[in-house]
């Protein structure tokens, strides 16, 4: 089995997960924590069958990234990229003065990290019901408490507000290991320059509406495009899109 030589090792791979569990983040914001009215106008007046199933593509890959993050550090003789594999790995660091201190308190806040993940009563322990009973494993129980007709994975928007708040610790943990191994800090992900982002997904969307009412002679002119982006699009606002009445896991 392979096995990380050193924490640099491991980190470098939690790194990348984190990135694109940034990368997914803003793209499940750009899409879906935005005004109602008129993005989801647009959305369902495009393609609402395949916006339905990515979004919960999505949500459902948010939620493994993030806990195959918060997996044990071994599987029987495997080990795993995850933050726990981290604590372990430094013990491997070797003993430098300088480092001592900064290694000692990363110790402590992965120690933390895990005890709050263990702990049945803390704050994740809805999204450790959500892992092991509908993500991980079909639990039968579950699905028959959730009726016939309920396809989608049921959440509140407190649950998924947590999962945020966890990646977000997940990247404080990052930062501070790369501050701890490496002797430099790190700045969060941004995707914001990236042609394929999801706002011009929208903007794609919006000529093509556009364009479909120049040619339809019985409608009236439509302004201009940019004119007609802000009237289909509208400006981000966050709003709440879980708030189900009878869902969550906690």
């Amino acid at each position: 089995m392979a096995k990380p030589k050193k924490p640099a090792e491991m980190l470098e791979r939690i790194g990348n997960e984190l990135k694109l569990l940034w990368l997914q983040l803003e793209t499940y914001q750009e899409l879906f924590l935005i005004e109602a009215a008129k993005r989801e106008s647009l959305l369902r007046e495009t393609a609402p069958g395949f916006f339905a199933v990515t979004q919960v593509s999505l949500i459902e890959s948010i939620f493994m990234r993030i806990f195959r993050l918060m997996d044990e550090a071994k599987m029987r003789s495997a080990v795993n990229c995850s933050f726990d594999a981290l604590l372990h790995s430094l013990g491997r660091m070797p003993r430098m003065q300088r480092r001592g201190a900064k290694i000692f308190r990363l110790r402590l806040s992965l120690r933390a990290l895990r005890k709050d993940w263990r702990w049945p009563g803390s704050q994740y322990s809805g999204l450790k019901k959500i892992r092991n009973k509908v993500l991980a494993h079909n639990d039968f129980t579950h699905h028959k408490r959730r009726g016939e007709a309920s396809l989608w994975l049921r959440l509140s928007d407190q649950e998924f507000a947590v999962a945020q708040q966890l990646g977000s610790r997940m990247w404080g943990l990052y930062r501070q290991a790369k501050l701890a191994i490496f002797d430099f800090d790190i700045v969060e992900p941004s995707v914001s320059q990236l042609k394929e982002r999801p706002a011009m997904l929208l903007k794609h969307l919006c000529a093509s509406r556009y364009l479909d009412q120049l040619i339809d002679m019985g409608c009236p002119p439509p302004p201009s495009l940019s004119d007609f982006e802000l009237q289909c699009m509208g400006e981000d606002r966050i709003r709440n899109v879980f708030a189900v009445e009878g869902g969550g896991y906690g």
